[in-house]
């Protein structure tokens, strides 16, 4: 992580200055009870949201001028794969890009909840569904947008390779996981009425 802070003349950490770049990894985590995706329940069900468990989840980070930034990352968990992207002020203000796989939301809809599952695999084919979420960590709202969500994905792609680049100069390489290349876009879709 390359951290640089700014003090006023009190001492006081100036927030809006504070500038972070960030290689991070979690291995085998878990989520419990997390409030924001339980707006997901009519693509997963709700038990699967409960406790959901991931596999190793890596990415980049950026922090400046109040806000995280996260590009795009890909998550696979027990409830459900997708992949990510966005921004979230310091002040609560959120707007995230999620890519989600159809095939899987629709076999999903109908397994039996197991608790003790997995992380489901990448699987390609099929089409993929693309949402912007945005608004504040309290009050939000989501829409479909795959053209917005797929230019956002492309910029933060250019994001992420300037914060590798900032901390190559700091520590030397690091290397991070990506998107498995099965779960990649394969072509235009049609789009699917009720998600």
């Amino acid at each position: 992580m390359a951290l640089f802070i700014n003090f006023d003349e009190q001492g006081n950490l100036l927030l809006d200055e504070l500038i972070v770049f960030a290689g991070i990894g979690i291995e085998n985590g878990e989520l419990k009870d997390f409030e924001l995706l339980n707006n997901l329940s009519s693509f997963v069900k709700v038990e699967d949201l409960r406790k959901i468990k991931f596999a190793n989840i890596q990415n980049w980070l950026e922090i400046k001028n109040g806000k995280l930034y996260i590009p795009s990352m890909f998550i696979q968990s027990n409830a459900l794969n997708l992949t990510v992207s966005g921004e979230q002020s310091f002040a609560g203000q959120i707007d995230y890009n999620i890519k989600v796989n159809a095939g899987q939301v629709l076999a999903n809809k109908y397994k039996q909840h197991n608790p003790g599952l997995e992380p489901i695999k990448a699987k390609s084919g099929l089409v993929n569904l693309y949402f912007k979420i945005f608004g504040t960590i309290d009050s939000f709202d989501y829409k479909t947008a795959k053209k917005t969500v797929k230019q956002d994905f492309a910029k933060s792609e250019a994001r992420k390779a300037e914060i590798k680049k900032a901390l190559l100069q700091a520590f030397g390489n690091v290397d991070l996981i990506e998107e498995p290349g099965a779960w990649a876009d394969t072509g235009e879709a049609a789009v699917l009425e009720g998600f």
